[in-house]
């Protein structure tokens, strides 16, 4: 958890889609331990970040819909 709460901070600003998708998996993570309102926050903050060449936008808005779960095989 950390290191993608450390990547998106440290993520410059050619390197959006990386704080992006960051926030994206923290939150996947979060969701996964259910920690929902942490997992929120997290997807909140990467629709912040906006819809960046290569980012997560759509998969944050998908994770603020329905909280994420690991597809089953």
């Amino acid at each position: 958890m950390n290191l993608y709460r450390k990547a998106a901070l440290n993520a410059s600003s050619r390197e959006l889609w990386l704080a992006s998708w960051s926030h994206v998996y923290a939150g996947r993570i979060l969701d996964f331990l259910d920690l929902r309102d942490e997992a929120i926050a997290e997807y909140r903050a990467a629709v912040k970040v906006g819809d960046v060449p290569q980012g997560g936008y759509k998969a944050a808005q998908a994770g603020l819909a329905t909280p994420y779960a690991p597809e089953q095989r």
